[in-house]
């Protein structure tokens, strides 16, 4: 740049230095944001990714009327791709109480998926 360039633009920025300032917040509030939204995205993923792998946390859930059964657990289990495979009971209960009902879901404890 010419020194004549440089003088000018700074005399346009001490003429409207407000609008300078104003223009530099703005654009310091836009980075912020962006950094806060990407930072709290990868945290949220780390966290979420620690807890699923603690946990052995399900990756699918296969539900049926008509009660699985030890063979079937065995099928499932030698699907490619299945790592491991866990049975569990699940019964779907109202409680009542004077005058409320409350829907309950009892289920029994796992031991190697889903871990509390």
């Amino acid at each position: 740049m010419k020194q004549t360039q440089v003088k000018d633009a700074a005399r346009n920025i001490r003429k409207q230095i407000v609008s300078y300032l104003s223009i530099v917040v703005i654009s310091m509030l836009a980075v912020l944001t962006y950094l806060g939204i990407n930072y709290a995205a990868r945290a949220i993923e780390r966290n979420s990714t620690d807890f699923y792998t603690k946990t052995h946390f399900r990756d699918a859930e296969v539900l049926s009327t008509y009660l699985i059964t030890p063979r079937d657990i065995e099928a499932l289990r030698a699907l490619e791709g299945v790592s491991d495979v866990e049975g569990i009971y699940r019964l779907n209960c109202k409680v009542y109480q004077e005058d409320t009902v409350t829907s309950v879901m009892a289920m029994s404890i796992t031991s190697r998926i889903n871990i509390p």
